[in-house]
């Protein structure tokens, strides 16, 4: 009987703690729905186009975009883009045309931590993600390591045969015990033979982190 009491009042609880949010047009169509959990936006976030047809999906953690957000065609309910985020910040961007090929396409390499500044050792890796939803093949990621500033001239670039994830080393030759540096990352643009695409932005998708090397 206590059990069954104490379950009652985790029930009651959670049930305090997550509701589900309906904003309306005018007219009585749904705008959007969501979860509040603490106050906060959790989960699916759905918005829809005036007659209830489904505008785009949307992925939140504590009222942060993270995951993949999805939009649609308002007339033929096609997918127009997909985006990846993480942390509120858009690494991967695909917008298709009104036959659902890619037209443009942006990816950022994606570093699961969101410090500026990542302490490590020199036996630490840092996996590296590449979010996406096209199979372009891409062959190649470019490390450029330049000496604590990041607009410096780098003093080393590796280059990375792409999986689906990478990892990142820091040998003692280039990330000395208790020296700065700053990591760039940065796609190389695929050749013909891979391109499934017309349009590449991989000039201006970069991420950088700062590295600390501790003992």
């Amino acid at each position: 009987m206590r059990l069954l009491f104490i379950m009652l009042l985790l029930l009651i609880f959670c049930s305090c703690q997550q509701k589900k949010k309906v904003v309306y047009y005018n007219n009585g169509d749904v705008y959007t729905e969501y979860l509040l959990k603490n106050g906060k936006k959790n989960g699916i976030l759905k918005k829809y186009y005036k007659g209830n047809k489904i505008w785009c999906i949307l992925n939140y953690k504590d009222d942060i975009l993270n995951g993949w957000a999805t939009y649609y065609d308002s007339s033929l309910s096609l997918i127009t883009r997909e985006m990846y985020y993480y942390n509120d910040k858009i690494y991967t961007n695909i917008e298709r045309n009104e036959t659902g090929k890619c037209k443009n396409y942006y990816i950022r390499p994606l570093i699961i931590d969101i410090r500026d500044t990542i302490t490590v050792r020199n036996t630490d890796s840092l996996l590296v993600l590449l979010p996406t939803k096209l199979n372009c093949k891409l062959q190649k990621l470019n490390i450029y390591i330049r000496e604590k500033d990041c607009n410096e001239r780098p003093i080393e670039v590796h280059v990375y045969n792409i999986k689906s994830y990478n990892y990142i080393y820091f040998p003692k030759e280039v990330f000395p015990i208790g020296q700065l540096r700053c990591i760039t990352l940065q796609m190389q643009i695929p050749d013909s033979n891979f391109v499934c695409c017309p349009n590449f932005d991989f000039a201006s998708a970069i991420t950088q982190k700062y590295i600390k090397i501790v003992p």
